[in-house]
């Protein structure tokens, strides 16, 4: 069922989740190392593919789209688990 409340709650944790990773992206010195690597490995992997180079962006749209799931359901399961902690805490009511 559509809710204007969920599309825009999806929204602002898009946009908290994008700032977030924007800040670590920038801030963390060995991620961006890693970053540096991958590309390097895939600008090689595409060279020696040639002609089937188009295959490595293939993979990097499959494995970005399953990215995107696997992101939401930890999300999910985070919020679900903040929601337990403040019900044990007395925050909510057992009913909610």
């Amino acid at each position: 069922m559509p809710s204007a409340f969920r599309d825009y709650f999806n929204q602002a944790i898009a946009g908290s989740i994008d700032a977030s990773y924007r800040q670590n992206r920038d801030e963390n010195e060995a991620y961006r190392g890693l970053a540096a690597r991958q590309a390097a490995l895939f600008r090689d992997i595409q060279e020696r593919l040639g002609k089937d180079a188009k295959l490595m962006n293939c993979l990097e749209e499959t494995v970005s789209e399953q990215s995107r799931y696997e992101e939401e359901w930890i999300y999910r399961q985070g919020f679900s688990d903040c929601l337990d902690l403040l019900r044990w805490a007395g925050v909510f009511s057992p009913d909610l």
